[in-house]
């Protein structure tokens, strides 16, 4: 399950087959409660470039369309084009010029700060992942040129696979050196850089298992979970309730095992 607002996503189960198929269906429900972004309810993700081209489809001449793709041989297309990929690049090229004679549109900037923006979140490869990277940046342009050619689409799938064994390779690597150092602090480091949301709280369940969205409910029960991990003393204070050493040790075990694979 992707997503784009790790907030929003309640539950997640695999449920039986549907029909015949071979493939198991994915059953989720979404928490979206008045007055929420779907695009980002916390006000903290923003995955947005810094500039984009929007359609006004309100605006597009369709009858131009029509005209346009009524007068485009079919046929040649289907007759010269023997691959998927081939006949769907000519497919979308056709699209893509009707669509930029009939559709107007318009660039639009969004603020952001530059710093704490787009940059800070570009990664710095070493330079044979760069190369990698480039080398499959110029071989896809090539296999757009020509999509027909085997030996090009052969050395553009050579080309992925071998940038993604590097990166897996040195992520990898970074993973294993976090681990090796012992350091709790830098590990944690670590797993807050990777996520996509800094802030905000997603859906909570009570005893009853029933989701809680709004921030009071979450407020509130947080707040009588923590309240039942303290005890209350003669003096008046409180002080958290003791645990068995061991079981404390498998938890945190446990814990950052979790972590860890969710890497």
């Amino acid at each position: 399950m992707l997503c784009n607002v790790p907030l929003l996503l309640n539950t997640l189960s695999i449920q039986p087959l549907i029909g015949k198929s071979d493939h198991d269906s994915v059953q989720f429900s979404v928490s979206c409660s008045d007055g929420m972004s779907i695009t980002d309810p916390t006000g903290t993700c923003d995955d947005r470039p810094s500039s984009c081209r929007l359609y006004d489809w309100e605006k597009a001449d369709y009858d131009g369309v029509s005209r346009y793709l009524s007068q485009i041989d079919w046929q040649s297309i289907l007759s010269y084009n023997l691959t998927a990929d081939s006949l769907w690049s000519a497919f979308t090229d056709v699209m893509r010029a009707a669509i930029d004679m009939y559709v107007p549109a318009k660039t639009v900037n969004h603020k952001r700060n530059i710093t704490s923006g787009l940059n800070a979140h570009l990664k710095h490869y070493p330079k044979p992942i760069k190369y990698a990277m480039y080398r499959k940046k110029c071989l896809w342009k090539f296999h757009r040129l020509h999509p027909g050619d085997p030996t090009i689409s052969n050395n553009y799938r050579n080309a992925c696979d071998e940038c993604r064994r590097l990166i897996q390779e040195y992520e990898a690597s970074r993973e294993n050196a976090i681990v090796d150092a012992n350091n709790l602090g830098k590990f944690y480091r670590f797993v807050n850089k990777r996520r996509s949301c800094r802030s905000g709280v997603g859906t909570l369940c009570d005893r009853n298992n029933s989701p809680i969205t709004d921030d009071k409910s979450k407020a509130t029960l947080l707040n009588e979970f923590f309240a039942s991990t303290l005890y209350k003393t003669t003096a008046g204070h409180y002080k958290p309730k003791k645990r068995s050493q061991t079981a404390s040790k498998s938890i945190q075990s446990s814990f950052r095992l979790k972590l860890y694979l969710k890497l």
